[in-house]
């Protein structure tokens, strides 16, 4: 009977003990993360800047590692010029250098689906559906912590209307995931 009730005191005492008493380890951490964009657009519709207009932009990217990761971008635009609209959604690959430094320049390619409206087009009153290809880069700059400000130019290109667009962006941007808050 001794040995029983000292058996369960030193377990009762122990067990909880070392089970509850383990610094937990840490889980695997991956290198991937995630950024949030909402950029300010300027396309410009030919050949001259007095053809330009604004826009907008959101984007949502997922980062496989430092380095290279997959973006959806969703876009209205328009111009006074020709009466040109564009809204488009698109996905595609896009890749970052230099990542441990405060400027990180980019690349992206991206191919999707547009609407498009403009005085060219006939029947004027009606949008375009279309294929759409964008080819672009810029630069990041660290703010704050996972803030961005994000710069860049862009050529866009929608294939049964047959219209090209240069873009110039300004945004902002927030990355969450890990290794975003390190120093660079």
């Amino acid at each position: 009977m001794k040995v029983r009730l000292w058996f369960l005191l030193l377990t009762s005492f122990l067990i909880p003990r070392v089970c509850f008493s383990q610094i937990p380890k840490p889980a695997l951490l991956s290198s991937s993360s995630n950024e949030v964009s909402a950029d300010f657009l300027m396309p410009v519709k030919g050949e001259s800047f007095a053809h330009s207009g604004t826009g907008g932009q959101i984007a949502d990217s997922h980062f496989f590692g430092e380095h290279f990761g997959i973006k959806l971008q969703a876009d209205y635009e328009r111009t006074n010029w020709l009466k040109f609209q564009d809204s488009g959604l698109r996905t595609g690959p896009i890749i970052r250098f230099a990542t441990k430094r405060a400027v990180q320049p980019y690349v992206e390619a991206l191919v999707g689906y547009a609407r498009v409206k403009a005085t060219y087009l006939k029947p004027v009153n009606s949008f375009h559906g279309s294929g759409s290809a964008l080819v672009g880069g810029g630069f990041d700059y660290r703010l704050a912590g996972g803030w961005y400000a994000k710069i860049g130019v862009d050529f866009q290109g929608d294939w049964a209307s047959s219209t090209r667009v240069q873009r110039g962006l300004i945004g902002i941007s927030y990355r969450r995931g890990n290794g975003v808050n390190s120093r660079y």
